[in-house]
Order: C-alpha cells, then sequence, then structure tokens
C-alpha cells in the first residue's frame, strides 16, 4: 500500500515547535516522529554519553522543525538542551 509523502507539508513548518515521539537513539543524535511515516533527527555536535538519561525511547517530547530536504528525504530537528 502507498503512503503519501508527507514531507512537503513540512517544508513550511520550518521555524515551529511539534511535539513527538523519540524512536531511536544513536550515536549522532536521537530520532523523533513528529508525524505517521515522518521522522526527523536531533543531532548532537558530540556524542553524549548520558543521552540515556536525557532522552529515552518511546518518550514525548518538544521539537523545533530547523529544515527540510525534500531532495534527501530527510528533516532537521532541534530540541531543548542538545546542540
Amino acid at each position: 500500500m502507498e503512503h503519501e509523502d508527507l514531507l512537503p507539508r513540512f517544508v513550511e513548518c520550518a521555524g515551529h515547535a511539534v511535539t513527538g515521539r523519540v524512536t531511536k537513539i544513536a550515536p549522532i543524535g536521537f530520532f523523533v516522529r513528529i508525524a505517521d511515516c515522518v521522522e526527523g533527527l536531533v543531532p548532537v555536535a558530540e556524542p553524549v554519553a548520558d543521552m540515556a538519561k536525557s532522552v529515552r525511547e518511546g518518550q514525548e517530547i518538544s521539537v523545533r522543525i530547523v529544515a527540510v530536504d525534500l531532495e534527501r528525504s530527510r528533516v532537521v530537528l532541534a530540541a531543548e538542551g542538545f546542540a
């Protein structure tokens, strides 16, 4: 079953805050689902050893949409306290 590409809807949302659920924690940051079939990355500048104490999978978190790259199907997010 084909899903509609929801990513274009988020292009004009750059700069807006949204709430999403953390889906995965990785060495480069963590992924947050901001809509069905749309996830973005909150990148971290350097590995955060204690990230598991700060954020966990399944947690609801408020993030800001920084950029939407339609060509590469990527959403870059920012969260308070992570850079």
